[in-house]
């Protein structure tokens, strides 16, 4: 059941990281939340609403205040270090800390579990174990990797887990890591038969460890402290390192592309609760390994457009490159070979960080005073000209950097800083959102239950006539789409449009005559212009025209007043039409006619990838497709916007509202 809405107001100082890193906005953001409390707060001396507010009617009104309050009152940003197999992260980790905290390794990925570090007056160690929700979630992805999409109980599960020739067929590869994998899996069910005592809700934490044993439950260390450390989901390690920010999580988490399937299933567990990320490549071993792409694909999936200020690529080891590796062409230039995997993956060049054991040794060594000469040497440079001639302009800040302190100081400001400063500037951007559609609808509330009260029977009646036609309308689109042809009109000339523009710019005879790499470079390009005349088409004259097919059916309906400025329900539609062609934001779920995977397929050389004929057939399936899901996107917007008004319609009738 959910608890009554806090309506106290609150403090500059229970907004810490707001206030430290949100500017001069943070004051008056925090006043506009009082002040918004206080509105509500003041209809407990009111006749008429106080019984509504008391009893709980309008905290699904009030709902958005308690997200506010916890946007404001976030404490710490969350920092997810991030490392492919043999990247060096953990020793990074513990140069940018100045300590051994996470275990440093060779070889196969070390760290097991997530170790969440963070700033504390003394050294302890606290175990948080796995949920029931989040024990059935990791065994649910540990059998999917096994092809075990519907997985059977545990009794049948173990049994079949004993039968390695069972997850081998004879008409497709065997699973890559499927030893490994049956092995966990077995452990994993075994730990939870023997202590399933350990996994509940709230989560069991056993606080107060000695820190000593923290790489027992972290690491892949053989003797740890029994079959219950595979139910652990984290360890909090805390320590007191002053160069540590008290508003920050440091999360140590499992290497990627190992062995075993289950360190990148706990990884990508965290990913959502990160505000934060960085991903360690090692450049000379992995730095265009599907495994590098795939993670990188992951994290630009959970940032979306944010990935500035938000997640870097860390080239680490690069003093294992030798002086070939800067000179001028040859595949072999690792410049060349970086640029190629921002082009794949859409990482900026601002976002990526150059990373040195080596120097950042020597330079702690001499007590932070470093040897410029010593730094170009270990990369390969001559003192003089440091800087090789091929590093791209946009490249060579983060060069300087890494001949600076191996770039560890370029670390730890984003790391301790920069996410934090980003996380402040987006709680800014939520906060000011959410508390103007809060005003927006606490008023459009409080002015239809003020209505409802006064109306008389025949203003009941308009109410319900015109709340059963919206409802009506929204089921109508939901399951009768055809009944609206407009809909079926513009898609058909939204496919022509954009089908024709492709083969405008894409004639066959220049796509038969295309390289693998320019079909690629021709499909990124293509897919940009794709994707921008779709959203120019969708906010012209397509939105026009849906919307006013759909408004012509509410023309004759009575004359009743919703929301805040009691808008009649075709003026309210008129409304809406306007602010759906001006707002892009709900058109985020448009089709992306860019494709990673794609890109990489076309590039693929020796003619592995499809010829100019085939892409063509693709790419006018992709538009078809890509039109369908437009279409679908523009009913489900339809049918929202309806909603909103029935919603409104429901408050005056006294109608439980089941739209939303």
């Amino acid at each position: 059941m959910p608890q009554p809405v806090d309506l106290s107001p609150l403090a500059a100082a229970a907004c810490p990281l707001l206030v430290k890193y949100g500017g001069p906005a943070a004051g008056p953001l925090i006043d506009r939340f009082n002040a918004a409390v206080a509105e509500v707060a003041a209809l407990r001396a009111d006749r008429q609403l106080a019984p509504l507010l008391l009893s709980g009617r309008l905290d699904d009104t009030l709902r958005p205040l308690v997200k506010v309050r916890s946007l404001l009152t976030q404490s710490r940003a969350v920092v997810g270090c991030i490392g492919l197999t043999q990247a060096g992260k953990s020793t990074t980790v513990n140069n940018v800390l100045g300590e051994e905290v996470c275990k440093p390794g060779s070889g196969d990925a070390t760290s097991s579990q997530p170790g969440r570090i963070l700033r504390a007056d003394r050294r302890s160690l606290d175990i948080e174990y796995l949920t029931p929700d989040r024990f059935a979630a990791r065994r649910q992805k540990l059998c999917e990797e096994l092809r075990l999409a519907t997985p059977p109980d545990d009794r049948e599960l173990l049994e079949l887990l004993g039968q390695p020739d069972k997850f081998r067929t004879a008409d497709g590869p065997e699973p890559p890591r499927l030893k490994e994998d049956l092995a966990y899996l077995r452990d994993f069910l075994g730990a939870y038969a023997r202590h399933r005592n350990f996994v509940t809700s709230p989560p069991r934490i056993d606080a107060g460890l000695p820190y000593d044993r923290r790489y027992a439950y972290t690491t892949h260390t053989p003797g740890g402290p029994g079959a219950e450390v595979l139910l652990v989901r984290e360890a909090r390690l805390h320590v007191p390192n002053d160069r540590l920010p008290a508003d920050l999580e440091l999360c140590d988490l499992p290497g990627l592309d190992s062995k075993r399937s289950v360190d990148d299933i706990v990884t990508w567990e965290y990913l959502p609760d990160l505000h934060g990320t960085f991903l360690f490549v090692n450049v000379g071993a992995n730095l265009l390994s599907q495994g590098t792409l795939a993670a990188i694909g992951r994290v630009r999936q959970q940032f979306g457009d944010r990935l500035a200020g938000r997640a870097w690529l860390i080239l680490n080891k690069m003093d294992t490159l030798t002086a070939d590796h800067f000179r001028p062409g040859g595949q072999d230039n690792v410049f060349a070979t970086i640029a190629r995997l921002l082009e794949k993956t859409g990482v900026p060049e601002s976002q990526v960080v150059f990373s040195s054991k080596k120097v950042w040794d020597a330079v702690d060594a001499a007590a932070g005073r470093a040897d410029p000469a010593f730094a170009a040497r270990t990369m390969g440079q001559p003192a003089e000209s440091p800087v090789p001639p091929t590093c791209p302009p946009g490249l060579r800040a983060a060069w300087m950097e890494l001949l600076k302190d191996g770039g560890v100081g370029l670390l730890r400001r984003l790391m301790f800083q920069e996410v934090a400063e980003t996380l402040a500037g987006q709680i800014r951007q939520d906060v000011d959102r959410l508390l103007t559609d809060f005003g927006t609808a606490f008023a459009g509330r409080v002015a239809a239950e003020r209505k409802r009260l006064a109306m008389g029977g025949s203003e009941l009646q308009a109410a319900v006539t015109c709340y059963n036609v919206v409802l009506q309308l929204r089921a109508v689109l939901a399951t009768r789409p055809a009944e609206f042809a407009i809909l079926t009109q513009e898609a058909e000339r939204l496919r022509h449009e954009l089908t024709g523009l492709f083969d405008r710019t894409s004639p066959r005879e220049l796509l038969v005559n295309l390289g693998p790499e320019e079909l690629s470079r021709q499909f990124r390009t293509l897919a940009r212009v794709l994707g921008e005349n779709l959203d120019a088409e969708l906010s012209g004259d397509v939105l026009d025209r849906v919307y006013e097919s759909v408004g012509q059916r509410l023309d004759g309906l009575p004359a009743v007043g919703i929301g805040s400025e009691g808008r009649e329900c075709k003026d309210a539609w008129r409304q809406f039409a306007l602010e759906d062609r001006a707002d892009d934001r709900w058109r985020a779920g448009l089709p992306r006619f860019a494709s990673d995977d794609l890109a990489g397929w076309l590039a693929q050389p020796n003619g592995d990838g499809p010829d100019g004929d085939v892409y063509a057939g693709l790419m006018r399936d992709k538009i078809a497709v890509a039109v369908r899901q437009t279409a679908h996107l523009v009913r489900s917007r339809l049918r929202h916007r309806l909603g909103q008004i029935a919603g409104d319609l429901a408050l005056l009738t006294g109608t439980k509202d089941e739209t939303t």
